[in-house]
């Protein structure tokens, strides 16, 4: 170890740790649930896949979320056209961040996921 910075052995299974942990956080679930949005737990990623709600291209779809709440979702066409009609969220960073970006979510958008 380097000071306070742990060695890369070290970092990457705090990495690892984290990524279980949001990988099995049920705010998630629960937090897009309450928007309208059911999602399938990420099962060999660190990335949750979730449909945009109808009405919804991918790109205005994570548009309107960071306008509305400051969250940035990636537009699943971001990964190319057959990601269209998708968005992915990130579970690689603690669960205090994803608990705060679900609470967001939920006091800015309705629960249809549509707009107020």
């Amino acid at each position: 170890m380097t000071g306070n910075r742990p060695n890369g052995k070290e970092a990457n299974k705090k990495h690892a740790a984290t990524v279980e942990a949001g990988r099995a956080n049920p705010a998630l679930h629960i937090g897009l649930a309450s928007i309208g949005i059911r999602a399938e737990a990420p099962r060999g990623s660190f990335f949750l896949w979730a449909p945009v709600p109808p009405g919804y291209t991918s790109a205005s779809f994570v548009e309107f979320v960071m306008d509305r709440t400051g969250v940035i979702l990636t537009p699943g066409t971001a990964f190319g056209p057959a990601g269209e009609g998708c968005f992915r969220i990130s579970v690689s960073v603690p669960s205090k961040r994803l608990q705060e970006a679900m609470n967001r979510m939920i006091q800015n958008l309705k629960t249809d996921g549509g707009e107020q």
